[in-house]
């Protein structure tokens, strides 16, 4: 069910219109502003990104190879799933093709940015959408799958956006997230990108498990790339740091190479199908299932009971 973003209280009805305490949200372009401090800033995040991101995602290998293993998990873990959120969801390129291969799925989208948006709605017309905080998620009990891709590293409160995905999931549902990982890798490229951390895998699990989650998959991606990461950060830091390159100028690769990474990390995929666990690689990949039957979270004035 909808929470009111103000007072707390359950909502009831297809609109955003709280009966309890009055509160409505201001509407930009067709979408709710649930959290309007951050729809033009206020996140480790630029904003402009997006538009490079539109025109980059759908040739870049990194992208199309992280989809296919998104698509390989949700159906494994939940191939029964109604009813998916995506938090932080940027211009929607990875709902789109969640949403291509699996159409029996009502998707979701909550991105802080309202330029990311406008993307994501030309990508999935059918899909919701609304500008939200992933640290003020307002649901309860109301998903199936909860996804995060790639968007924690950029809260201060990371901890905290993870138990708010928790209360977002119905008992037993599912959480997918993908984190950069391996803090010694840290260079001016997650600075300029706005991210506060790289994981370990076992900060990570930690802070899933804290959330009220039980991990049921864990792996590393983009393993076999990791020498050419780690040459391409050294070169990084031997640059003159106002020369230094913008996080996205590394998506913009030759052809034959970007063919030649993206069939390297289809390799990769094909051997965590077969039940491998990559201990090294640039990102972290996580499912986890929401430990507990009821929820740890209150509606205003209502008992627990959910």
């Amino acid at each position: 069910m909808k929470i009111c973003p103000k007072c707390n209280a359950a909502i009831i009805g297809k609109n955003w219109h709280c009966m309890s305490c009055g509160w409505e949200p201001v509407f930009e372009d067709g979408f709710p502003l649930l959290a309007p401090d951050l729809a033009v800033g206020g996140v480790s995040y630029n904003e402009e990104s997006h538009a490079n991101l539109a025109r980059l995602e759908s040739g870049n290998f990194w992208f199309l190879s992280r989809n296919r293993l998104l698509v390989y998990l949700l159906n494994r873990f939940y191939p029964y799933a109604g009813k998916f959120l995506e938090i932080g969801c940027g211009t929607g390129f990875v709902m789109s093709e969640l949403s291509n291969k699996r159409p029996d799925i009502t998707f979701y989208g909550g991105e802080a940015y309202i330029s990311g948006l406008h993307y994501a709605r030309q990508r999935l017309p059918k899909a919701e959408f609304a500008q939200m905080d992933a640290c003020r998620v307002p649901f309860l009990n109301e998903f199936d799958v909860v996804g995060s891709f790639d968007v924690i590293e950029h809260i201060d409160e990371d901890q905290y956006a993870l138990e708010q995905m928790n209360r977002a999931l119905k008992p037993q549902g599912i959480l997918m997230i993908a984190v950069p990982q391996h803090r010694w890798l840290w260079s001016r490229t997650d600075e300029k990108a706005g991210h506060k951390r790289r994981y370990t895998r076992q900060e990570l699990q930690e802070k899933i498990e804290k959330a009220g989650f039980q991990v049921l998959f864990s792996s590393s991606f983009t393993s076999f790339l990791l020498p050419a990461m780690v040459a391409s950060r050294f070169a990084t830091y031997r640059m003159p740091k106002k020369k230094t390159h913008k996080p996205q100028a590394g998506l913009r690769l030759p052809g034959i190479i970007n063919s030649l990474f993206e069939k390297v990390c289809d390799c990769e995929r094909v051997l965590i199908q077969w039940g491998l666990s990559m201990p090294f690689g640039g990102s972290l990949v996580v499912v986890a299932k929401r430990a507990d039957e009821g929820s740890p979270f209150q509606l205003k004035g209502q008992p627990n009971n959910f």
